[in-house]
C-alpha cells in the first residue's frame, strides 16, 4: 500500500501506455524496470492508452487492475473492453482510456472508415528480397489491369 501512496502521493498521475514502456505525466521515469516494461505491455495488449491514477487508489485498485490485466485481451474485447470491465469492478480511482484504433483510422482517412488504394504494378510487400514474387517471376505489372483494394475499418 505504501507504493501505491508514493506514486501519486501529490495529484493524480497520468500514465501513457506504450508497447514496451510507460511514462508518468509525460516524462520517462529515471530508472527503468523490466517489470514496467511487463506492465505496459499487458496494458497495450488490452488497449488501454492511457490510465490515470487518482491521489486516493490504494491496494485493492491495484488488484482490481492487476485481475484484469490478468485476463486474456479476447475475453475483455468481447464483453466492451477492458474500461467497461473496470467500471463493472465498481472500483473508481482508475480512469482507463483504450485506444479505439477504428477511430484511428477514421481521423488518419480524413473521417471515412474505409481506404482505397490503387495499383497497376504487383505491390511487392517483400522489396528486394530475391524469394519476391516480382523477382521470382521477373514480373511487376499486371498485363494492363489495374487491381483495386478496399479496406473497411470496423469493430
Amino acid at each position: 500500500m505504501a507504493s501505491a501512496e508514493r506514486l501519486v502521493s501529490a495529484a493524480d498521475v497520468t500514465l501513457t501506455i506504450f508497447p514496451n514502456a510507460l511514462t508518468l505525466d509525460g516524462e520517462t521515469p529515471e530508472r527503468t524496470d523490466p517489470a514496467g516494461g511487463e506492465l505496459a505491455g499487458l496494458m497495450h495488449d488490452r488497449l488501454i492508452g492511457t490510465l490515470r491514477v487518482e491521489r486516493g487508489a490504494d491496494a485493492h485498485d491495484w488488484h482490481a487492475l492487476l485481475l484484469l490485466l490478468a485476463r486474456p485481451p479476447e475475453e475483455l474485447l468481447d464483453e466492451g473492453g477492458v474500461a467497461k470491465a473496470w467500471a463493472a469492478t465498481g472500483r473508481t480511482h482508475f480512469d482507463i482510456h483504450e485506444i479505439d484504433y477504428a477511430e484511428v483510422l477514421r481521423e488518419r482517412l480524413g473521417g471515412d472508415a474505409a481506404a482505397e488504394a490503387q495499383w497497376a504494378t504487383v505491390p511487392d510487400a517483400l522489396g528486394d528480397d530475391p524469394n519476391s514474387v516480382s523477382h521470382e517471376f521477373e514480373e511487376s505489372d499486371l498485363g494492363g489491369m489495374t487491381f483495386r483494394l478496399k479496406v473497411v475499418v470496423g469493430r
